[in-house]
């Protein structure tokens, strides 16, 4: 029926088809505006407590995506709801990765963009992520930035580049990305920076992640991700405070991991980062280590808090995620939820996760009420078809449509319900 009417309206104004639909799709947008100032703005209402974000990438990344930044209702809604963004993939190694540069940081054109809207709108940014085992280029690792392959898809040993040349080539890439941050006047939009993420292995019976990383470097790599951040970032926020009114911009670095709550994986981040020695006897100086240290990150004042990425399900023990994160916050002084999206276990029931965001989200802000020291809270992803995990039922706040779920407005109820 309504491709008749197309066809009656094109047959009997010519001229004016064009004019007609211009007026149709402005009225659709005029409508989508007024009904998202109905939408509750979630990122004020949780002011108060912690700042709220979402995971987003820009559509210009890959032809044809889904993503969100360029697509004017995506970013009204992102701006409606967050005041906080972490870019999904963009600033992920393997994209900023450039060989022929001096720094061998070469920033992504999806990267440049995201940044402008972040520094246009005021919002906050967390940096994903300097070191990290997967989505890197595996150049990095290999002489004359060239891998040869063994029949498993691995790098041949023979191939790849000495310890000392991979901490060159780490050092090289994290100054760069800094400086490029703090000279291009992104500095002060950057909450963040998750400086390692998921160097922990799943395996009970070992401690480390077997990366390249953790094979060519040893578990130090970790060590010298964090001093190289901290000594980039305190340089940097000098030479360019001119840029900051004056003002010496620094950040809060991360180490950021997955199953956080599960004991297993607590007792680890908690052994990595309190007590153990990557750098005995301080053979490693850096003005920037403080010198009543131990050689561990914490002591050695390397590492400011932890990412809980939050990649929870609902069949969750609130309580012990919560239970998680007071240890991280004693630990550290400061813990974010990065990542936090749900899959939903008990599906064809679809009311489950809406319940259990709203719980959870009561439980995050009774922590904060009762002093634990949680900085932000991000979604990871806007609408369900975004979702990395869309084919394990993953539940997030906004359907395909970008049109708000049950899950938006249990998130909006929590705060009423817990004041």
């Amino acid at each position: 029926m309504i491709r008749k009417a197309k066809k009656l309206i094109k047959h009997c104004f010519p001229n004016g088809y064009k004019a007609i639909r211009k007026v149709y799709h402005r009225s659709r947008s005029v409508l989508w505006d007024l009904r998202l100032l109905r939408l509750p703005p979630l990122h004020t209402l949780y002011r108060p407590y912690f700042d709220l974000g979402v995971s987003a990438e820009a559509k210009t990344i890959w032809p044809g995506s889904s993503g969100e930044i360029g697509d004017p209702r995506k970013e009204k809604l992102i701006l409606r709801c967050f005041n906080s963004i972490t870019f999904e993939n963009s600033f992920k190694p393997g994209f900023n990765f450039d060989p022929e540069s001096e720094t061998l940081f070469g920033i992504h054109p999806a990267a440049e963009e995201m940044l402008r809207f972040v520094k246009e709108h005021h919002l906050k940014m967390r940096m994903h992520v300097l070191v990290w085992h997967n989505q890197n280029d595996p150049a990095f690792f290999c002489r004359d930035f060239h891998c040869v392959y063994l029949d498993d898809e691995q790098p041949d040993p023979e191939c790849l580049v000495s310890r000392e040349e991979l901490l060159h080539r780490m050092r090289s890439y994290i100054y760069g990305l800094v400086e490029y941050i703090y000279a291009n006047g992104y500095a002060d939009c950057i909450s963040g920076w998750d400086v390692v993420n998921e160097a922990l292995s799943d395996n009970n019976n070992e401690f480390f992640r077997n990366s390249l990383w953790f094979r060519i470097v040893g578990p130090e790599y970790i060590y010298h991700a964090f001093l190289f951040t901290r000594e980039a970032v305190s340089l940097y926020a000098e030479q360019y405070r001119h840029l900051y009114s004056g003002v010496k911009v620094h950040q809060f670095l991360f180490y950021n991991d997955y199953n956080e709550w599960f004991p297993e994986k607590q007792e680890k981040i908690i052994r990595l980062l309190r007590d153990t020695i990557l750098n005995p006897d301080h053979e490693i100086q850096s003005p920037v280590i403080r010198p009543d240290g131990n050689g561990t990150l914490l002591s050695d004042g390397l590492v400011d808090g932890i990412g809980m990425q939050g990649h929870v399900d609902t069949v969750l023990d609130i309580g012990q995620y919560i239970s998680s994160m007071r240890v991280y916050s004693d630990l550290t002084g400061l813990v974010h939820v990065t990542e936090l999206d749900m899959m939903n276990n008990a599906y064809p029931d679809t009311e489950k996760p809406a319940l259990v965001y709203k719980e959870l989200f009561k439980a995050f802000i009774n922590a904060v009420q009762e002093d634990i020291r949680l900085g932000s809270v991000t979604i990871w992803g806007l609408t369900d078809d975004r979702s990395w995990r869309k084919e394990k039922l993953a539940s997030l706040l906004f359907d395909a449509q970008s049109r708000p779920k049950k899950e938006f407005y249990a998130v909006a109820e929590a705060v009423k319900d817990a004041q």
